[in-house]
């Protein structure tokens, strides 16, 4: 997860859009040295599109900027997109790639599910149950696997205990 403050130093309005994830509006800031206000409809919501205001070009005045906070530990991997949506200034650092690749973590339990999903379970017309349990932020969560047939299937309980 990671915050970023996107400032708008010209002298006209620019929209930033990003691919495959939405972020967290936090803050709008410096909107009225232009005259102009921030979004309020806009403040806390999830989006993949922000307008960022322009700068009045006075030298003593900050630049109009907007934070939101980026969350990349979704399922999305790879190589995502961020730019403005005119392609004329794409050259001039306004669309660019950010590489998002899996944490070792996720890099792990990715491959012990490819390798559990390819056991061959017996056939069993009883129901057998495993359990397993582990910590999730603070929280116990119980994992089941239930065979009663050829693939297993998976039920997750969490508990606030």
């Amino acid at each position: 997860m990671e915050d970023w403050t996107i400032e708008n130093r010209s002298l006209e309005d620019h929209e930033f859009h990003i691919h495959q994830i939405h972020f967290l509006v936090l803050s709008q800031n410096n909107f009225e040295v232009n005259g102009s206000g921030p979004d309020p409809t806009i403040q806390g919501q999830y989006l993949d599109m922000v307008q960022v205001s322009y700068w009045d070009g006075n030298p003593d005045h900050p630049y109009p900027s907007v934070t939101v906070r980026m969350d990349f530990r979704g399922p999305d991997i790879g190589d995502f997109v961020y730019h403005r949506h005119i392609l004329g200034h794409e050259d001039n650092g306004m669309m660019a790639i950010i590489r998002v690749e899996p944490s070792t973590v996720a890099a792990t339990l990715e491959r012990l599910r490819i390798a559990l999903a390819s056991i061959k379970w017996p056939h069993k017309t009883e129901a057998t149950v495993t359990s397993t349990t582990w910590c999730v932020s603070g929280r116990t969560a119980k994992s089941l696997l239930q065979r009663g047939s050829h693939w297993p299937s998976t039920k997750t309980i969490i508990s606030d205990r």
